[in-house]
């Protein structure tokens, strides 16, 4: 609807026209388009300035204001516009979202406010010191300067027009797919919705009698009665087909229909050169035709002149019309001097002195015939004080309060500054709240709601019926908790069930979750105290975190490690499973017990659309816009099934990746002999006498079959996986192209068995998860032993808990007949903590741990103790919490609220054959000619060399090849994907991820040989995604600087500068910077400690706080750096130049004594930069 809407197309040729370099436009008489321009820019300001212009134009339309929409950064167009009924103002849509403000009749600007989430604004209405807007997502509701008094967000996105009733402060809303609904604005929610036989692309009213308009996308035109919810009958017609494609415009005022649209020529639509007037009192009928050859765009009544009509063309002329016909059709033409725009919208001021038009362009044209115009009827006007527009410093740690804005207090009052970190301060009472019960007996007038005092008796005396009330009118919010007592709140409900008789599941099962408290930022969370294993944790701050437990089983399944550890990344290839796990596995590997993330494999999922199909991906705050409502819609509900669809589809897509990498004379295929159990499938006739059909299938996972037969509780795991491995059942099939469908028999039995046997025990059935909890034999075994034959069609399993006692229960292996033992090596449990459940509420969804039985030659510090067969040691890997566990802890289920998903068996005789060998190291990411060619690679977009900055690297050549010991300084810019997300505890609020951060620019300084300070390496990475913020005043990154299709920078992607950088890392070059732990982390690298200079860490003292980048080189560079923003180039010669003072400082024996006096020197003076010129 909005091109079906909004008049006229866009020019974009027409900017050129009138925007200069300074990103603003200059008329021809040298006014600011910005800031508008009115007749004393043509006749002065003067004496007989104001006389000469009412000689020449008095009691004749003129335009007498011009404005732009333009914020200086982006090109806009204007999608809908009204004047204010109480305000000198008129107000603007853009087909970006943004709102803007004008005081009329300077149209000087006055406010702008970026809303809609970037879609366009169809429909505008003034509420009188504010305004109501509407886009295909949302309704909103700003007041006089762009604040917002509320917002509705649209779950569906397909929102088409709207009528606010100011009787009783709801709105009406239209679909484009069919259906109204009302929304109350005071209370917050919808209402009332009805169904329409059409969809609705414009709406208009109250009509006379309180009823609505509505224009469908097909060209009908209907009344809809939003108090009987039902179409307007009684005989009258109230629906017809007006237009053969389309509505263009549609206005109404009192019972009189104004409407614009497509007629058909040779079934193409053409805009129809005529205005047609409908009365809604005689069901429809068509009461003019008024003709207007330039063709009609946007439409307004006067609003003092009922009958007259403004009809407006795209190409700006416009006629004031006679919808009764009374007077002589001879009407005068005006012309809007557009200068190239397209006109859009229009609107008529409430004194009916003003006109306003709006171009696709984004100017905005005011008219008028009088010389002192005046647009609220009857309010004097009162222009408001523009709003301040400097440039509001920015303040963080690294800069002084000393350059904000002070604002005077009083004696008694102090700054929230002046407040320490663990300091209380009263913020007076909380907010009061009332019974929801009251309020829905309330009665709402003037967005006041009033309710009928409960107490009231007309016999009591005078103060009793108030004194009744006291404790409700003073009934007041609940304090809300921090994370730690949320935590206290939890712990102090499960001791309280476990006293009475309940279960409680242990601690080191529970999610720990990082959050943000008095200050404390992520990076400074103590995870050590987690984790005292030589093994690596994973974060669970970040979205589709939940796969955590399943990485850590496919890291410790030896098989799957050796081939990725061996596999070599694609360089050319951004988005594959493959190589991210590689690279995962080879981070895991060499952090030596650091937590890791697992961002760059997540990103690269989120990039898969087969994983949002599959409901594989959650959909957070910021992710692909605003709120990404299509991907959480998709979302798998059922935690369970989806980490199980999950497992399938990450070896699927890593044995099709490693197919399609393949040379053509390699047959091999790794990720099927790991992981694919093959069966023979054998289907029979019932009906016919037919040779019964057989061909081979695989799975790369086993689903597990309960028999619905007998007691489920009275049998073994092998009697069920035995059932699950050869099944047979009966359906109706396709059978040949004789018989066609028919009843079958398919029976399937295994031919080959996996390297590793993934079994999924279906516990999202609540019911089966009492199978975990009650069966006789612990659950599930330890070893298990797996006999078949697919030419005798049998197959038998035996279970036992230690290799020993299995083999003692085995005979020989029947003739014709293979024989398999497994290990039982990996769990996934999924934890439904009852008492979090009832903490959090409706937004728990539990979370995955997993068991591993881990080989003892993963265990560098020798400290596990080892137990059961082979020597292994189970540990659980909870996030960043790994820990030993016990055997009957695994297996027990805590009153069901751990239960095993996914069961991972790997064959004894792969176990036994790799249990003397060491852990293979792993390859190289590129080789000395691959690095030196991505090095000296050109930008990825396809720009004009002429179009590119220059460059800012010198890059590496043969000659100049980073060698170990080699000293590089870097600093890396990130970006902000996403807003922070907040999870709500029972009405409580409580931070749990912060915003996702994605790497924007990384840059290497050369610390060595001739070139030292030279910048090696200056990568932008592309972004493939929405930005949610550039971070601009910390990145240095500008919109545009990230885009295929504007940088202008040397853009590369986020795999090609990893892999640049995992290279330098793995042959040995040591890297200066500050605060390189964050930047590493960010870079989901993991390096070794040897191989960081951080001068974060070499100019601390020991206590206190540490020193940053800006104030360390003034005062030991005695140079400044971060001025306006952040360049990460500047950044990293600083730090090498600190590092070079730090080591001449160490030499002479003076460092600690100036060390102390950059504190001394901070602790009086601030801790600004050191200012020299003094």
């Amino acid at each position: 609807m909005a091109e079906q809407f909004g008049g006229a197309p866009q020019h974009p040729d027409a900017y050129e026209q009138y925007y200069q370099d300074d990103g603003y436009y200059y008329s021809e008489h040298g006014a600011d388009a910005s800031e508008g321009y009115s007749y004393e820019n043509y006749y002065g300001s003067g004496p007989g300035g104001q006389e000469l212009y009412q000689a020449e134009h008095d009691g004749r339309l003129r335009e007498v204001g011009l404005a732009c929409i333009h914020d200086g950064y982006s090109y806009d167009g204007t999608s809908a516009m009204c004047f204010d009924v109480s305000e000198e103002a008129v107000w603007t849509g853009s087909h970006h979202g943004s709102l803007f403000q004008h005081i009329c009749r300077t149209m000087e600007y006055y406010s702008c406010v970026s809303d809609h989430s970037k879609e366009s604004i169809v429909q505008m209405e003034s509420l009188g010191g504010g305004v109501a807007s509407l886009s295909a997502g949302q309704f909103s509701i700003h007041m006089s300067g762009g604040a917002s008094r509320m917002c509705y967000l649209d779950q569906v996105g397909d929102l088409g027009g709207f009528m606010y009733q100011h009787w009783n402060h709801q709105v009406l809303m239209g679909r484009h797919g069919g259906g109204v609904f009302m929304y109350d604005v005071t209370r917050g929610r919808e209402g009332a919705s009805y169904s329409t036989q059409h969809g609705v692309v414009a709406m208009t009213g109250p009509l006379g009698s309180g009823q609505v308009a509505l224009a469908s996308p097909e060209g009908h035109l209907s009344v809809f009665d939003p108090r009987k919810g039902k179409f307007s009958g009684d005989g009258l017609v109230s629906e017809s087909k007006v237009y053969a494609h389309g509505f263009v415009a549609l206005e109404s005022a009192g019972n009189l229909i104004a409407s614009a649209g497509y007629g058909g020529r040779a079934d193409r639509p053409v805009l129809e050169p005529v205005v047609r007037v409908f009365d809604a009192r005689m069901g429809l009928k068509a009461v003019s035709t008024l003709p207007f050859n330039e063709g009609p765009v946007a439409l307004k009544f006067h609003p003092t002149l009922r009958s007259t009509l403004l009809v407006c063309s795209a190409k700006g002329m416009f006629s004031l019309m006679d919808t009764s016909g009374v007077t002589s059709t001879t009407t005068e033409t005006h012309f809007i001097d557009m200068r190239g725009d397209m006109l859009a919208a229009c609107d008529i001021s409430a004194s009916g002195d003003c006109m306003v038009f709006g171009g696709t362009n984004g100017y905005v044209h005011l008219w008028s015939a009088s010389v002192e115009p005046v647009v609220a009827t009857g309010v004097v006007p009162e222009y408001a004080h523009p709003i301040d527009r400097s440039i509001v410093p920015y303040i963080d740690e690294d800069t002084s309060f000393s350059t904000a804005p002070v604002y005077p207090i009083g004696l008694d009052e102090y700054y929230a500054s002046s407040v320490g970190q663990d300091e209380v301060m009263s913020v007076g009472l909380p907010p009061r709240v009332v019974d929801a019960s009251l309020l829905a007996s309330g009665k709402v007038t003037d967005f006041v709601t009033y309710i009928k005092n409960p107490k009231y008796d007309e016999n009591n005396p005078p103060g009793k019926s108030a004194a009744g009330v006291y404790s409700i009118r003073n009934k007041r919010s609940q304090h809300r908790r921090t994370g730690k007592e949320t935590e206290a709140a939890i712990h102090e409900r499960a001791s309280r069930r476990e006293k009475e008789g309940g279960i409680v599941i242990p601690k080191k099962f529970r999610r720990t979750v990082i959050r943000q408290q008095k200050g404390t930022r992520f990076e400074e969370f103590d995870f050590k105290a987690h984790n005292a294993t030589p093994f690596s944790g994973l974060e669970n701050g970040l979205a589709n975190c939940y796969m955590n437990a399943l990485i850590q089983v496919l890291y410790f399944t030896r098989p799957l490690r050796d081939f990725a550890l061996g596999h070599a990344p694609e360089v050319d290839k951004e988005f594959t499973l493959l190589d991210e796990v590689s690279l995962l596995f080879h981070m895991l590997s060499t952090s030596q017990g650091e937590v890791c993330q697992a961002s760059n494999l997540l990103r690269a999922l989120r990039q898969t659309s087969e994983a949002v199909a599959l409901g594989l991906l959650e959909g957070v705050k910021g992710e692909r816009g605003s709120v990404d409502i299509a991907v959480e819609a998709q979302k798998d509900k059922s935690l369970v099934r989806r980490i199980e669809r999950l497992c399938r589809f990450i070896i699927t897509r890593m044995d099709r990746e490693e197919i399609d990498n393949k040379n053509a004379s390699d047959d091999r295929h790794c990720i099927q002999d790991i992981f694919c159990l093959r069966q023979k499938q054998k289907t029979t006739c019932l009906t016919h006498k037919l040779a019964p059909k057989e061909q081979e299938i695989s799975t790369f996972q086993l689903e597990l079959k309960y028999p619905g037969d007998v007691e489920i509780f009275s049998i073994q795991f092998s009697t069920i996986l035995e059932k699950s491995l050869h099944t047979s059942s009966e359906m109706k099939a396709w059978f040949d192209e004789n018989v066609r469908y028919q009843p079958v028999r398919q029976e399937r039995s295994p031919t080959r068995l996996p390297t590793v046997l993934i079994a999924y025990t279906g516990v999202e059935d609540r019911g089966l998860s009492k199978f975990w909890d009650f069966s006789t034999i612990g659950s599930f075994p330890l070893a298990i032993s797996i006999t078949f034959s697919h030419v005798a069609g049998s197959t038998s399993v035996e279970q036992a808990d230690t290799l020993e006692e299995l083999s003692k229960k085995l005979g020989p292996v029947p003739e014709g007949h293979y024989r398999d033992l497994f290990l039982l090596t990996g769990v996934i449990s999924y934890v439904y903590d009852k008492d979090e459940a009832e903490e959090m509420g409706k937004s728990y969804e539990g979370h995955l741990i997993a068991h591993i039985n881990v080989p003892s030659y993963y265990d560098t510090s020798h400290n596990l103790e080892k137990s059961g067969d082979l020597g292994f040691t189970w540990m659980t890997f909870n996030d960043f919490v790994i820990s030993p566990c016990a055997i009957n802890e695994i297996r027990r289920t805590f009153d069901a609220q751990k239960v095993p998903v996914l069961l991972f068996f790997t064959k004894v005789s792969y176990l036994k054959n790799v249990q003397g060998k060491e852990l293979p190291a792993a390859v190289s990411v590129l080789s000395e000619s691959r690095f030196i060619e991505l090095c000296n690679e050109p930008p990825i977009q396809k720009v004009a060399e002429a179009n590119l900055l220059p460059k800012t690297f010198v890059p590496f050549t043969e000659l100049d090849l980073p060698k170990k010991g080699d000293i590089f300084a870097l600093d890396a810019e990130f970006v902000a994907y996403s807003a922070p997300e907040k999870m709500v505890l029972n009405e409580q609020d409580d931070w749990s991820r912060t915003s996702r951060l994605g790497l924007g620019r990384v840059s290497l300084v050369r610390g060595d040989g001739p070139l030292a300070g030279t910048p090696c390496i200056d990568d932008y990475i592309r972004s493939v995604e929405p930005v949610y913020d550039h971070l601009t005043r910390y990145s240095g990154l500008l919109p545009g600087d990230l885009d295929m299709e504007h940088s202008q920078r040397h853009l590369t992607t986020l795999r090609k500068a990893y892999l640049k950088l995992r290279y330098m890392i793995d042959i040995g070059c040591l890297f200066v910077g500050h605060g390189l732990k964050k930047d590493f982390k960010m870079l989901n690298i993991v390096v070794p400690q040897d191989q960081i200079i951080d001068t974060m860490d070499l100019y601390y003292s020991g206590r206190g706080r540490r020193l940053s980048l800006k104030f360390l080189s003034s005062f030991f560079l005695k140079s400044s750096i971060q001025g306006d923003t952040h360049d990460s180039i500047e950044d990293a010669v600083a730090a090498l130049k600190l590092y070079r003072m730090h080591q001449s400082l160490v030499r002479e024996n003076t460092f600690d004594e100036m060390l102390q006096k950059a504190y001394d020197w901070g602790a009086v003076h601030g801790w600004d930069p050191a200012e020299w010129s003094q």
